[in-house]
């Protein structure tokens, strides 16, 4: 087990509009330790009137000489 170090950035959502569609929240985070490198990002969103969700997605690369850790997306918005 190697030591993680992970910076998280917030992204501002106040202008992250489209008629009745508008983000909530916004963010990216990079995590990278000796044996591989991470990049996370999510976005918050809302359908005025009619619900909302989340959107994420992951992407990673072994670095230490192994394997891809693939990538991941997921919504769990009520669409």
């Amino acid at each position: 087990m190697g030591e993680t170090m992970r910076i998280d950035f917030p992204i501002p959502v106040d202008k992250l509009r489209l008629g009745p569609l508008h983000a909530t929240w916004a963010s990216i985070s990079i995590s990278v330790s000796p044996d591989d490198l991470e990049l996370v990002g999510g976005l918050g969103f809302e359908f005025e009137g009619l619900g909302s969700g989340r959107l994420e997605a992951r992407a990673a690369k072994a670095i230490g000489g192994g394997a891809p850790a693939g990538v991941r997306t997921r919504d769990d918005g009520g669409f």
